[in-house]
């Protein structure tokens, strides 16, 4: 009986050590698996840079969005978004006219090229691009995704903002004496318009004003675009302050008769020349802050997220309304309202800019792949060797497409 009970206690104690043995293993071996192990995430970063493939025609870059420090492709090639993103700015090409300007951007995570591919332009109208995934304004965009159909999307979607709601006043010198034209009376009158929207007015005579903004030297054209650049979609309250009065203001302030050709304009001095101006005018008091007011109007952009793995859309305006063209693939569409539109291939979304969801119709692979942007992005020639593989994905399918389809 005693070597039962000690074989007993013999196997109780082996037990007891195995655990202890294997408790001791776990906690020496698993940290060691862990730190062995190679981390991975399926968390998707934005893309950190875009580099130019292909150019042609006006094209401009302003480093972190700023207008007054424009760039050609060849003396800022990469677009980043530090410390503010910079915008890529294509200048409209009126129909028949030539050559056409647009840009091939190719974008990068650490080193790797990722989706999308983007094409800004061409288009009768001016476009801005972003960086990294947003469409401030069509003009015109064809994006395609297809480059790693097995690793997550650099840009899950695309921000694509309505053309009667985002507002760009580009005060720099070179566009503007290629777009104004020597700023002649009819140009200028169109800024006064622009200017009264944000109940800026004026308290001499109008042809005076006229005669200010249209001067060569752009002193006070700068001046005029920098106060719309600063009150964006927001507009002066009540009585709104007179143009004359921010000009003498802003003199005041820089301490100066008379301002320099083509001055650099300093906005902190000139927010404050608009309060004084406004309070000038209002009989009152107030900080920049409480003279102004949101202008009303609704959610100006809709994100479009492609879902096939090869997909390819062309964003642009359409008589002042968002249109969105999906040739390849399909897309969902959130809308102003949040509601989600699922497109395919073939079929166009049009955002009329009035707060719905919007709207959906049929116009056929044939119909869509003929517009000249598309084509343009098609020709493969105008892409480096390691694009044109998907450039060609997009040309077969497309050409394999032979009924379009629909669903909402």
């Amino acid at each position: 009986m005693k070597k039962i009970r000690d074989f007993k206690a013999y196997i109780l104690w082996k037990l007891r050590l195995s655990k202890w043995l294997i408790f001791i293993a776990l906690i020496v071996i698993v940290p060691i698996c862990i730190l062995l192990t190679p981390i991975t995430s399926t968390a998707v970063t934005r893309p950190d840079s875009a580099t130019f493939d292909k150019f042609q025609g006006t094209i401009r870059v302003f480093p972190g969005g700023d207008t007054s420090l424009s760039k050609t492709p060849k003396k800022h090639p990469k677009l980043t978004n530090s410390p503010a993103p910079d915008i890529l700015f294509v200048a409209k090409t009126p129909s028949g006219s030539s050559p056409k300007s647009w840009a091939h951007l190719k974008l990068w995570a650490k080193s790797r090229l990722v989706d999308p591919v983007v094409q800004a332009g061409t288009d009768d109208t001016d476009t801005e691009y972003t960086f990294p995934c947003k469409l401030n304004k069509p003009g015109s965009a064809v994006i395609g995704w297809g480059l790693q159909q097995q690793s997550p999307r650099r840009c899950e979607f695309i921000s694509v903002g309505h053309p009667a709601f985002q507002k760009s006043y580009l005060r720099n010198s070179y566009l503007a004496e290629k777009a104004m034209t020597k700023l002649n009376k009819e140009n200028a009158q169109k800024i006064l318009e622009k200017l009264k929207e944000v109940n800026i007015n004026y308290s001499v005579a109008e042809s005076a004003i006229l005669e200010w903004i249209g001067d060569s030297d752009l002193r006070y054209y700068n001046i005029v675009i920098e106060c719309l650049n600063i009150l964006q979609n927001q507009r002066l309250k009540n009585g709104g302050a007179d143009l004359d009065k921010i000009f003498y203001y802003y003199k005041d302030i820089l301490g100066v008769e008379e301002l320099p050709q083509n001055p650099q304009i300093n906005q902190e001095s000139l927010r404050e020349a608009i309060r004084r101006g406004y309070n000038n005018k209002n009989g009152t008091d107030d900080s920049f802050e409480n003279i102004l007011e949101n202008v009303a109007s609704i959610e100006s952009q809709v994100q479009v997220s492609p879902t096939e793995d090869l997909t390819l859309i062309y964003a642009h305006n359409l008589d002042n309304n968002m249109a969105i063209d999906v040739l390849v693939g399909a897309v969902t569409i959130q809308a102003a309202d949040n509601s989600e539109i699922s497109v395919g291939a073939g079929s166009r979304y049009i955002y009329f800019g009035n707060g719905t969801q919007g709207s959906t119709s049929v116009i056929g692979i044939s119909n869509l792949v003929n517009q000249e942007p598309v084509q343009i992005f098609l020709n493969g020639s105008n892409w480096s060797e390691d694009i044109t593989p998907l450039i060609n994905a997009f040309n077969q399918q497309v050409s394999q497409t032979s009924e379009p389809s629909s669903s909402r």
